[in-house]
């Protein structure tokens, strides 16, 4: 029965009592608040009539503006619990005194547009402090499924007050209905502390702050509103869609007023009354048996158009013919399709605002723009109200245009959204920056050359000439005058490799600095300097040849080696070889040091064979050296090399060093080592990968067969199968998503593998061994998998940091993983989607063990197991394998080792060759 009753209601395990109390709390304000909003309107319309609507419509606006500014005044300096809290209890206080003074003023007119505006005012605030107040227990993709149910009782509350009218207007008439919904809504605060005391709420992605969250300025706020289109796209539809209902209602409302102007008192009371509460148990049953099935198949993206477009099509019917039908269609589409479909969307679009400011774009959409939409509604009705088919027609076009808008912004909203809350680590500095608070960064490193921190000083300089704004260049040139001589030094690198390095005013001042400075340090490195760069003349510089100094012989050296005028001065020339060879057979580091940065300097690609044996010498200082130089004078004139450069690559970690070799293979851009540079890329980090893929892009002939052969070879890495995807997108998307679904199939058959041995293993049947290591493998293997997946759906459609998902999915944030899911839906057809769904749900695992075995999969044995692992692309499994093989003294683990130690992997060789020892 309990299954039943979930698969009905669409929930899941553990979900009752949060369910219960949601449905609750949102029945008796609903009852309430909606019941007042009906009687009000039919009240309303008897005393005054259809002619005082577009006043009402001014005032109701102007009252939800004031009360949109006390909302967000209130969500800086209270809780939403507090603030829902005082709402319903000042809401309470207002409707019993509505009750006690109607005997008295109810012949005044001003007493009935106060009853409107209240009428209006009570359900759209509560509403909005409501949902603020349920979202903090929701995530995205919950709310997909309870939003609409919880939205359904608030449905089921306003037919029941509006079903009172209906049968009890007769009996209880306009005072005690008004008692009854103020008794009821006050028994909705029991409901709050129910909820606060039961429930904990989820964090939202961007802090740890509990329920106030983040408290932003109202400057800031409007700045993140200009920066996020998505969010101008949905405040402007739901001003337009404002527009539209206030037309809308004006037009079915008068046409009642005059239909019922002969009628009985209070027929047109209960008439309202009957077709509110008609249309809100449509309304439940839609949102209970049918929203979170639609918005889970086509997309909340899709059910947005549903209402403009259903809008449109009725004042094209109107133009055609009028009568009740139409009226009654108009109240379906004001009271019904509205709330039944605007307001979940709304619940589940605000997902995509920037997460700092939900709350406010919340407030704002309902009680700021919405009736900021009904004020102008109520001016345009003032004058135009002959023309309200043209307006409204006009104005049902410009909500389908605005809506087609914010379909395309959605899922670029929610991965914006993701990747704020991601830290990225292969981004520089710089990028972190946004263009518009460039000149703001400039100004406070201006400022931090002030500092009586040198390193602070120096890192300021650096930064300041790598933004590259010429009027800062005369400054940084005097602040050099302020550093030690350390400072002095790196300052002068700094230069020679700036944009601005042969500037005359940069030439002058180092000319100064030389002539002026003493120092033999400073000296040199200005000799070396305009060396690098052409600027010195040799022959000044031959009696340096002979220097003690190291510097100042260097640069002596690489001036004759760099000089255009060689074959005038062949003795000098010779004689600087012959100094720069005997710095490169020096013992001293230093000297070798030199000498390679000399070879890098003269930029000639003969020395490239000179090179390369230093990539082997002893010191790492050296090794660094040579291939900074090698960097430098790469070529594709040197691929005779590159091999050699892949395989020094594959065995150097070192990130500096791999980084410099990819420069040099980025310069030769030869495409026959393609397959070598990607299987290179197993042990890379994020922004050596990016590197690579760079380097492949822009290589001439790319052979895209060899990228799919390797996107689909099960034998390899997945880290290097999926830079061959991300390499694919870019060179050819189509090639990549007709492939697709394939490749990721046979990798979701892998991860269920993974997670049925995983979770089989950790049952009490096989606690006799200690699987500790083999539960860690296969679950680093499961996630390895979903990971792969995950970025390569990503890769396919054209995300540029698809890591972010993998991110945002493992992460212990409820809020996040949910964004994570829904970008993933957005990325890749609902085919795909099925099939990785039940891997990243929170399913319980009972039914993925299920799923497993209804796909035919067989369960293997440890031994079997042991044996698929130990040849898995997987390095962990084949070491956890082999190990376990060898600790179960299984009779095949030593043939097993010898054979994997074939391969060229130097960890698998270190582990294989301790275990032999320790087993000998």
């Amino acid at each position: 029965m309990d299954k039943a009753f979930r698969v009905l209601f669409n929930l899941r395990s553990g979900e009752g009592t949060k369910i219960t109390l949601f449905i609750l709390l949102g029945f008796l304000w609903s009852s309430s608040a909606y019941g007042v909003f009906t009687l009000s309107e039919g009240m309303f319309l008897e005393s005054i009539g259809a002619q005082g609507l577009p006043v009402t419509y001014v005032l109701v606006a102007l009252a939800l503006c004031g009360l949109s500014t006390l909302l967000l005044f209130g969500l800086r300096r209270f809780s939403i619990k507090k603030l829902l809290s005082l709402l319903v209890l000042f809401w309470s206080v207002l409707t019993f005194g509505c009750a006690l003074l109607f005997p008295y003023i109810h012949e005044h007119s001003l007493f009935w547009y106060a009853v409107k505006v209240i009428g209006w005012t009570m359900p759209i605030s509560i509403y909005i402090c409501y949902w603020s107040f349920i979202d903090q227990y929701v995530d995205l993709q919950d709310a997909k499924r309870l939003f609409c149910l919880i939205n359904s009782v608030t449905f089921l509350g306003d037919a029941c007050g509006a079903g009172l009218i209906s049968f009890a207007m007769h009996y209880l008439g306009f005072q005690g209905l008004m008692f009854l919904y103020a008794s009821i809504l006050l028994m909705a605060l029991p409901a709050i502390y129910l909820i606060t005391r039961y429930l904990k709420p989820l964090l939202e992605e961007h802090h740890d702050h509990g329920e106030r969250g983040v408290v932003l300025e109202f400057r800031e706020v409007i700045k993140k509103v200009v920066r996020s289109p998505f969010t101008l796209y949905l405040l402007g539809f739901y001003f337009a869609m404002q527009l539209l209902a206030v037309v809308t209602e004006f037009n079915y409302m008068s046409y009642f007023d005059r239909l019922f102007s002969s009628s009985s008192e209070h027929h047109l009371v209960e008439f309202l009354g009957s077709c509110n509460m008609w249309i809100a148990l449509g309304n439940m049953l839609v949102g209970v048996f049918a929203y979170s099935r639609l918005v889970r198949s086509v997309g909340v993206q899709n059910l947005v158009v549903i209402a403009p477009a259903f809008f449109f099509a009725l004042f094209c019917l109107l133009f055609w013919k009028e009568g009740l039908s139409l009226a009654i269609l108009g109240l379906v589409g004001r009271e019904g399709m509205v709330y039944t479909f605007d307001d979940n969307n709304l619940n589940l679009l605000i997902s995509g605002v920037p997460t700092k400011i939900k709350n406010q774009i919340r407030i704002a959409v309902e009680s700021f723009f919405e009736p900021f939409g009904l004020l102008c509604g109520a001016a345009l009705l003032f004058f135009l109200h002959r023309q309200t088919l043209y307006l409204g027609l006009l104005m049902a076009v410009i909500a389908c245009v605005i809506v087609f808008l914010l379909r395309q912004q959605y899922p670029k909203a929610i991965f914006n959204n993701l990747v704020a809350s991601s830290i990225r680590f292969d981004k520089t500095a710089l990028d972190w920056i946004p263009k518009k608070e460039k000149k703001t960064f400039e100004y406070h490193l201006l400022s931090s050359l002030k500092s009586t921190d040198e390193p602070t000083r120096l890192l300021a300089f650096e930064y300041l000439l790598k933004m590259g704004n010429k009027r800062h260049l005369p400054r940084l040139l005097n602040q050099i005058n302020v550093l030690g001589m350390p400072g002095k030094l790196k300052a002068i690198e700094l230069l020679a490799d700036s944009d601005w390095a042969i500037e005359t005013s940069v030439v002058e001042q180092l000319e100064r600095w030389r002539r002026v400075l003493p120092h033999p340090s400073v000296k040199s490195a200005i000799h070396f300097y305009f060396a690098r760069h052409s600027l010195s003349r040799p022959e000044k510089m031959m009696q340096d040849l002979h220097h003690d100094h190291l510097g100042l012989r260097a640069a002596a050296i690489l001036s004759f080696k760099t000089t255009p005028y060689q074959g005038q001065l062949p003795s000098l020339v010779s004689l600087a070889s012959e100094k720069l060879q005997q710095l490169l057979e020096s013992k001293i580091d230093n000297e070798i040091c030199v000498g390679l940065e000399i070879l890098g300097r003269e930029k000639t690609t003969a020395n490239m064979s000179q090179l390369l044996p230093y990539l082997q010498y002893p010191s790492k200082r050296v090794n660094k050296e040579a291939i900074r130089a090698i960097s430098r004078i790469a070529s594709p004139a040197c691929s005779a090399y590159s091999s050699q450069l892949v395989q020094y690559l594959a065995t150097h970690r070192d990130a500096e060093m791999c980084c410099l070799t990819l420069k040099a293979l980025e310069k030769i851009s030869d495409c026959s080592i393609l397959k070598d540079l990607i299987l290179a890329t197993v042990h890379f980090r994020p922004n050596e990968r990016q590197i690579v893929q760079k380097i492949v892009l822009n290589m001439p002939g790319v052979c895209e067969t060899t990228l799919l052969e390797l996107l689909q070879n099960r034998f390899i890495h997945e880290r290097c199968r999926l830079m061959a995807g991300k390499i694919l997108s870019r060179l050819n998307p189509a090639t990549l998503k007709r492939h697709l679904f394939e490749i990721v199939q046979s990798e979701i058959e892998r991860a269920y593998f993974y997670y049925y041995h995983l979770e089989t293993l950790r049952h009490p049947t096989h606690s006799e061994y200690d699987h500790s290591i083999l539960l860690n493998a296969l679950e680093t293997g499961y996630h390895t998998v979903i990971d792969f997946v995950i970025q390569l759906i990503g890769a396919a459609d054209a995300l540029e940091e698809c890591d972010v998902l993998t991110h945002g999915l493992r992460s212990r944030n409820k809020k996040l993983r949910a964004q994570a899911i829904e970008m993933l839906q957005k990325a890749c057809s609902s085919k795909l989607f099925a099939l990785l769904e039940p891997l990243i749900d929170e399913r319980s695992s009972e039914k993925k063990l299920n799923h497993y075995l209804k796909r035919g999969f067989i369960p293997l044995k440890l031994t079997q197991l042991l044996d698929t692992m130990a040849f898995s692309p997987s390095l962990t499994d084949q070491i956890v394998a082999v190990w376990l093989k060898a600790k179960l003294d299984l009779p095949d683990w030593k043939e097993l080792v010898r054979k994997k130690m074939q391969d060229r992997e130097e960890i698998f060789h270190h582990f294989a060759t301790e275990l032999l020892e320790e087993k000998l």
